[in-house]
């Protein structure tokens, strides 16, 4: 039989401020592709500017938190959440999911999306979508 090592889920913790292993592994994620993002932005015809990547990462990390936390709480704590609506936002007391954040995520990839002017909508249809996310792979 195997056995699991306990490993503390607590990386850094400074009084009452507690920093997570997988919160700092979000931390990388989102360092990680804003970086390869830039540097493929500057390799290939830039498409994007600056500051439409940087709106996308932000966006794309604001839909993970925010949909990761929702799916959560709505499929797994939807009782607490009747009992105490604000429980929503006690985030200090852990809880994300993916499904959530994956369906978050999309919907913050098409605000980001809105927010491009309209020359560049029409340029961009499905076809250069899914060779623009090949790109980043």
């Amino acid at each position: 039989m195997l056995t699991y090592p306990h490993i503390d889920p607590v990386a850094i913790s400074l009084g009452p401020l507690q920093v997570h292993w997988y919160g700092l592994m979000y931390l990388c994620a989102f360092g990680m592709a804003y970086f390869l993002g830039t540097l493929r932005t500057k390799r290939m015809n830039p498409v994007w500017s600056a500051d439409q990547l940087s709106d996308l990462i932000f966006y794309a990390a604001m839909g993970v938190i925010l949909g990761g936390r929702c799916g959560y709480v709505f499929f797994y704590s939807f009782d607490q959440f009747l009992a105490n609506p604000l429980w929503l936002f006690q985030v200090w007391k852990g809880g994300m999911s993916f499904h959530g954040r994956s369906k978050r995520k999309f919907k913050s990839k098409s605000h980001s999306e809105n927010k491009r002017n309209s020359n560049e909508k029409k340029r961009l249809n499905i076809n250069q979508y899914s060779q623009k996310l090949r790109l980043l792979n």
